[in-house]
């Protein structure tokens, strides 16, 4: 019996849990985004304003910042180049995991008889 215990002793070994640390993934999350409005109408005025946007991180959290690019879906895009623009770098803060972009749209002269719409993708 003391040799069973003994043997059963020696072959237990302390296994590492091994993570797989590619799965990291940016994206929009589109419970709480999936569609901003925004109207001139109630901004009298203004000729431009920005959109907060949030990005969300899953994964093991970054201990540096991240840069990720944001891309125009141009196949659901109304909106032309020069009614938006996406501002600075787009960097997803080390240990978050949510983030805010930024877009500034224009108050063109289009605005005051269609709507436009804009359509994101990350890359």
């Amino acid at each position: 019996l003391i040799i069973l215990m003994f043997t059963t002793l020696l072959s237990c070994e302390k296994d590492e849990v091994s993570l797989y640390r590619n799965l990291r993934h940016i994206y929009f999350d589109y419970e709480n985004n999936f569609v901003k409005e925004y109207s001139f109408a109630l901004n009298p005025g203004k000729s431009s304003d920005s959109i907060a946007i949030e990005v969300t991180y899953t994964g093991i959290l970054l201990d540096i910042d991240k840069e990720f690019k944001i891309i125009v879906n141009r196949d659901s895009t109304t909106a032309s180049d020069g009614d938006y623009e996406i501002l600075g770098n787009n960097v997803f803060s080390k240990e978050k995991i949510v983030d805010t972009v930024y877009v500034k749209i224009y108050n063109s002269e289009k605005l005051k008889t269609e709507k436009l719409q804009l359509c994101f993708n990350i890359g």
